[in-house]
């Protein structure tokens, strides 16, 4: 896995395993129209799965940007 907290980046986490690779945008909030549209972009260009990481009462819920 790679780290990249508090990144102005597009992801902050990289999580790696044969076969599959995920993409993780942390958000104490909710994504902008324009951090959604990049992902989308980066999903469609790389073919990887990108979630989001969204903090909801205390923990932490992970969604699947489609």
């Amino acid at each position: 896995m790679v780290r990249s907290a508090g990144s102005k980046g597009l992801v902050d986490l990289v999580a790696l395993k044969p076969s599959e690779v995920l993409l993780v945008q942390c958000k104490s909030n909710t994504l902008t129209k324009e951090e959604r549209t990049r992902l989308l972009e980066l999903k469609q260009r790389l073919g990887y799965r990108v979630m989001i990481a969204l903090r909801k009462d205390r923990k932490v819920v992970l969604n699947e940007l489609t």
